[in-house]
């Protein structure tokens, strides 16, 4: 399975870093889950995008399935 990231976000978030980790982790594990039911021999891929656009944090996970 491929796994790119794209992460430009500021070390100071307001928000508690445990959030965010159990938010990228649910994110990610459901990501994987669904990835990993694509057919044998087919393209299986993840891709996480995360950024600050206009104030807010941007998350983006798109994977094959």
């Amino acid at each position: 399975m491929d796994f790119t990231a794209k992460v430009q976000v500021p070390e100071d978030l307001p928000l508690p870093h445990e959030d965010l980790c159990a938010c990228l982790m649910n994110l990610l594990e459901n990501a994987v889950e669904a990835a990993s039911q694509v057919a044998p021999g087919k393209e299986r891929f993840i891709r996480l995008q995360m950024s600050v656009r206009g104030g807010f944090l941007a998350i983006q996970c798109e994977n094959s399935f």
